[in-house]
């Protein structure tokens, strides 16, 4: 898998309202990594949970050291 296939996933969830309405206001970690894998899937794009975390502690990573 890819990171661009991630990216691409991303692009289309921001580009569409009900995809990022579905996944905006839940709280929980793993709930969340499951709707993506399963919203990613519905949508045609091959995305595992390991992807996900991956992505999600990489955007982390990037925002902590934006502000060492």
């Amino acid at each position: 898998m890819s990171k661009t296939v991630f990216e691409e996933f991303r692009a289309k969830v921001l580009a569409d309202s009900s995809l990022r309405d579905e996944l905006q206001n839940i709280n929980e970690r793993d709930e969340f990594v499951q709707r993506v894998v399963k919203l990613a899937t519905e949508q045609g794009f091959e995305l595992s949970v390991d992807n996900v975390e991956n992505a999600m502690n990489a955007g982390r990573r990037a925002w902590i050291e934006r502000w060492i």
